[in-house]
């Protein structure tokens, strides 16, 4: 017998929230996840664009995705992050 169980939506929002501050506040600090440059690498972001950004950014990155995976954006599209809007929204 399977039993399903829902998770609390505004509970697991908040603390989703929470993490992805503390890591944005304490980058150097050893999480449950990958994030940093280290989760850029393995996520197939090209280096010399990582490169490219404020250290800052780079650091603090917790994401979950590489829209560039699926090809180079062209000039004039639109790349919406499905995941954020939904997490915030």
């Amino acid at each position: 017998m399977t039993i399903g169980v829902a998770p609390k939506t505004e509970v697991l929002r908040k603390e989703v929230q929470e993490k992805y501050a503390e890591v944005a506040v304490n980058p150097d600090q050893t999480f449950h996840f990958h994030h940093g440059r280290p989760l850029a690498e393995i996520l197939g972001y090209a280096m010399d664009q990582v490169d490219a950004m404020p250290p800052q950014a780079v650091e603090s990155f917790a994401g979950v995705g590489n829209p560039f995976s699926l090809g180079a954006i062209q000039l004039g599209e639109t790349v919406l992050d499905v995941g954020s809007v939904n997490l915030w929204g």
